[in-house]
């Protein structure tokens, strides 16, 4: 609702970008990965967005920015100064998420976020969840967009852990009509993680097919929102991943729990 924030994490392809004249980001020479952020987004009125990266501030985004057609169930904003935002509204015939956000914050570069509430945590002792995954690959020097669901999240309270399963796919065009385009499937691989008291997990080694790299996150959604009753059917992720080839991914996850 407008007054509230949703509260998450950034992960950020680090590189060269190209853009257009109208500040659309068309190209990255991918170098590294980056998903130490944290990220506060203000809902100030329908379609003004304020975002607060690590605490420093950011870019706004107002409905005049908004463009006439989003890709992929987001809507997309765009400006030459405060730079290019999008954020997941309804995925149509591929579904809707309903405890969590995510989406990309091009304002300096490639960053992708997955956000919702603050939580009240879960009072049920195990939950699934399933997952949407966006951010970008680069594979034999080739750069993709890994956009879609795959696999997902069982959480155990009673043993207080988080074992969370991505099937990763790019697919092509990844700053354009990438929605559109063929999945190919990269790798899928695992982490299991501590969950603490306050709704975050501990950062974990997440592996699997010559891929290494880190995984963490939180619980997100209140119980007033939650059709459950209870708190915490949402959770949200940034991940890094590099094989010994110098092949990278790096992205966000948003998850809800499966309630059915």
């Amino acid at each position: 609702m407008p007054g509230q924030a949703l509260v998450g994490y950034e992960a950020c392809a680090k590189g060269p970008v190209t853009r257009d004249a109208q500040g659309h980001i068309t190209g990255i020479a991918l170098t590294g990965t980056k998903i130490d952020n944290g990220l506060k987004i203000h809902y100030l009125a329908e379609d003004k967005y304020q975002l607060d990266t690590n605490g420093f501030g950011g870019s706004t985004f107002v409905p005049s920015m908004k463009q006439p057609v989003g890709i992929a169930g987001y809507d997309h904003f765009l400006d030459p100064v405060q730079g290019e935002f999008e954020i997941f509204s309804d995925g149509g015939s591929d579904g809707t998420i309903l405890f969590a956000t995510f989406g990309a914050d091009f304002s300096s570069g490639p960053c992708f976020f997955a956000a919702g509430l603050q939580p009240t945590l879960p009072t049920i002792r195990t939950a699934e969840y399933g997952l949407w995954i966006d951010g970008l690959a680069q594979i034999g020097g080739v750069t993709s967009r890994l956009y879609g669901g795959g696999k997902g999240l069982s959480l155990d309270l009673a043993s207080g852990t988080g074992t969370i399963t991505l099937a990763l796919g790019g697919r092509a065009d990844p700053f354009g009509d990438f929605a559109s385009q063929t999945i190919t499937p990269i790798q899928t691989v695992t982490a299991t993680m501590s969950l603490h008291a306050d709704g975050t997990f501990s950062t974990a080694t997440l592996s699997g097919g010559g891929y290494t790299g880190s995984i963490y996150g939180r619980l997100v959604s209140q119980a007033s929102g939650n059709v459950s009753g209870d708190g915490g059917a949402g959770a949200v992720f940034v991940f890094e991943l590099q094989n010994g080839a110098g092949d990278m991914m790096v992205g966000a996850i948003a998850g809800g729990a499966i309630l059915i």
